[in-house]
């Protein structure tokens, strides 16, 4: 085999190697970061939303049955409300907080040493073709994290600006279920 031609299959294989370590590092960098992004960010703007959004029907509907209640019935409705109170969901609250801990470490357990693994595959194909070829690949290891990170940070700013301007104005509730659930359930327990 000719020097030339010799020297053609290694710039090969190493652009081979380049494409293959860049895949795979933006995956793991993108593993985690969706993770870590959903964890952290995702999952307090979307309990926001629903929160608001819930919030938003309620009064709507309760605006809708002040407009079709006569008076009269609306103050004994009142004196009725005026004895209710909200359910003890603590035991709720504490089963969902520990389910949510629960799947985090899940994440985490699966995530991190998948990401780990990954680097250390990367690593050790620079270093495998360093040793085996006498010579380094035609690309560098630090231009190969730096280029990862810095796409990196674009997908987290791209993905942080889609969650507030975007995915918190989305209406998912649709205020017209909600209240057909409500009323009908209201219809079968007066005639029960």
């Amino acid at each position: 085999m000719s020097t030339d031609s010799h020297n053609t299959l290694t710039n090969n294989k190493s652009h081979a190697l380049e494409i293959g370590s860049n895949v795979l590092l933006h995956v793991c960098f993108f593993s985690l970061f969706v993770c870590i992004f959903f964890f952290v960010a995702a999952s307090r703007v979307e309990k926001s939303i629903v929160q608001n959004q819930v919030k938003a029907t309620v009064q709507e509907l309760v605006q809708e049955i002040k407009n079709v209640i006569p008076p009269a019935e609306r103050d004994a409705l009142s004196a009725v409300m005026q004895n209710l109170s909200a359910p003890d969901m603590s035991k709720q609250d504490a089963d969902a907080a520990a389910s949510n801990k629960k799947l985090v470490e899940l994440s985490c357990a699966v995530l991190v040493p998948v990401a780990v693994v990954g680097v250390i595959i990367v690593l050790a194909a620079y270093y495998g073709y360093k040793h085996k070829y006498k010579t380094p690949p035609d690309y560098s290891l630090k231009r190969l994290f730096a280029q990862n990170g810095i796409v990196l940070a674009f997908v987290c700013l791209t993905e942080t600006l889609f969650l507030l301007a975007i995915a918190a104005n989305y209406k998912s509730l649709d205020p017209q279920v909600v209240k057909r659930v409500v009323i009908n359930s209201l219809l079968s327990y007066s005639k029960s």
